[in-house]
């Protein structure tokens, strides 16, 4: 007896493909701007560090339009991530970073999902924009029921730290 939760055809197979699997490249690390944090993910970045709030600020963050973000290093790429061991704060990492691709202007335009599996290894070529939407509303579902503060650092998306090095 076939399971309702297979396939019955080929066309539904390709539609059913994992969407993201994250190849940690880094692509997504890279460049100016745009991963501004909350007061609580200050916190837990800070508690994850074992540094006070005020000096993760200091050292790690920088007002950008009228927010606070995280610093960008001279390569160019976010100041955690380092290429031989990836994020350096994996299980404390921001909102931001834990819902890539699954942004809403990626979700919501075929034009930027092109754009960005274009840009991100990570995103499976094989899989149809209409799974990926249906993929990225199950993640976001997912993530409202998880707790994903540090003390949770196993939940992530598409990560697998079998190296241990995080």
């Amino acid at each position: 007896m076939q399971s309702d939760t297979y396939p019955k055809n080929p066309e539904e197979a390709k539609k059913m493909v994992k969407a993201f699997e994250c190849k940690m490249c880094g692509e997504c690390c890279y460049g100016e701007g745009g991963i501004f944090i909350s007061d609580q993910e200050i916190s837990e970045i800070a508690k994850f560090l074992d540094i006070s709030r005020a000096d993760f600020i200091r050292i790690y963050c920088e007002k950008r339009l009228g927010q606070t973000g995280i610093k960008t290093g001279k390569d160019g790429f976010c100041i955690f991530f380092d290429s031989e061991k990836q994020c350096l704060i994996h299980p404390a990492k921001p909102q931001r970073c834990r819902k890539w691709p699954f942004f809403s202007a990626i979700v919501k335009s075929k034009d930027n999902w092109d754009l960005a599996k274009d840009a991100c290894p990570g995103i499976n070529p094989e899989c149809s924009f209409e799974e990926f939407v249906r993929q990225a509303s199950k993640q976001s579902h997912q993530q409202k029921h998880i707790d994903t503060s540090v003390k949770n650092p196993g939940h992530c998306t598409g990560y697998t730290n079998t190296q241990n090095n995080t």
